[in-house]
């Protein structure tokens, strides 16, 4: 009875024990699936983020008639391109522009000083001179840092190959070349040599973010002036023209027509008034029908052809205007299609 008993018990046993290794390995089972659910969720949570923040990006470079060969295609490309466009960074970028400008109010000459001693020619004596360098040198460098950030978005090839962006990189180059060159002549002669290249500064302050609407009236004034230039070509054969009547004319009694290139200037600014009557009064004390050729004068070149030119750089203003009013239309409908389609792609 006893051994029955026993025997009962170890089946019981093993009967429970097996229920047991099975409870658990389906336990293990139910875990191993959960957890790949949560990675299958995370992982799409994650793709779907992507996606948004890359629709994102397509619809900024639409607001903003950025191209698209620029836009970002890999971790560090982005992250520049979120750097570069962060509002933080973008408003340090435009400060550092604007004091490297006004950095011209307090440098030679534009301070005089009723201390005779205190500036020597280009040379700032005591501790003016080398805290102006440092702040000029830290500021290129901050500028120079922004550059490098557009090559790790941009990459290399696309970079090199924009002109406005080259142009920037040699202005810099320029200035930087400038500024280290009036420390050594400072160190080495007393007196800084005349930095006319300080003029190109306003470059940077142009090429910042937040000057992106600026840019393109700048863009649009260069494009219309071609059509221009025909019109300015016709005033100044039309004032050439009457500056060689008046030569002909006026040039032995008149001081202002004297020779011919006198003539010329002396039309050119009569244009304006400024020089008249004083112009004519010689010659009038010679002949009272001077009048007649001026008063011509001042009709075609004031009534109607300075007229003529403000029609035709209203009228070729307006039309780049429109032109480029439907390219970023297009351009903003065409990244509104980009995003849309990256969002529907599964």
């Amino acid at each position: 009875m006893t051994e029955e008993l026993i025997r009962q018990e170890s089946v019981h046993l093993t009967i429970m024990h097996w229920g047991t290794a099975e409870e658990q390995a389906l336990y293990s089972v139910r875990d191993k699936v959960t957890e790949a659910k949560k990675e299958e969720t995370t992982e799409a949570k994650s793709l779907i983020s992507d996606k948004w923040r890359e629709a994102s990006i397509l619809v900024r470079e639409g607001l903003e008639t950025g191209d698209f060969v620029f836009h970002p295609t890999g971790k560090w490309s982005s992250l520049a391109h979120n750097l570069l466009h962060s509002r933080v960074y973008t408003l340090l970028h435009l400060a550092a522009t604007m004091l490297l400008m006004l950095l011209a109010l307090v440098e030679y000459p534009g301070v005089i000083s009723e201390d005779e001693s205190f500036y020597d020619g280009y040379q700032y004596t005591g501790v003016v001179f080398p805290v102006l360098v440092s702040i000029e040198l830290s500021l290129l460098i901050f500028i120079a840092f922004d550059l490098f950030m557009r090559v790790v978005w941009q990459g290399a090839r696309q970079f090199v190959l924009h002109f406005r962006t080259m142009a920037t990189v040699l202005i810099l180059v320029l200035l930087f070349a400038d500024a280290i060159a009036a420390v050594c002549t400072t160190t080495l002669n007393g007196k800084a040599h005349l930095r006319v290249l300080r003029a190109l500064r306003p470059v940077f302050f142009i090429e910042t973010y937040r000057m992106n609407s600026v840019r393109r009236v700048f863009r649009q004034m260069f494009q219309s002036f071609k059509p221009i230039s025909d019109v300015i070509l016709l005033i100044l054969l039309f004032i050439s023209f009457f500056a060689l009547i008046a030569y002909y004319l006026f040039g032995e009694s008149n001081y202002f027509f004297k020779t011919y290139g006198r003539s010329f200037v002396s039309m050119f600014i009569l244009r304006t008034t400024a020089n008249f009557p004083d112009i004519m009064m010689q010659s009038y004390h010679i002949s009272l029908a001077t009048p007649l050729f001026f008063i011509t004068y001042l009709t075609f070149i004031i009534y109607i052809l300075s007229n003529v030119l403000l029609g035709v750089v209203y009228s070729v203003f307006k039309d780049v205007e429109r032109k480029k009013f439907k390219k970023l239309l297009l351009h903003r409908r065409d990244a509104l299609k980009r995003a849309y389609y990256i969002l529907a792609w599964d």
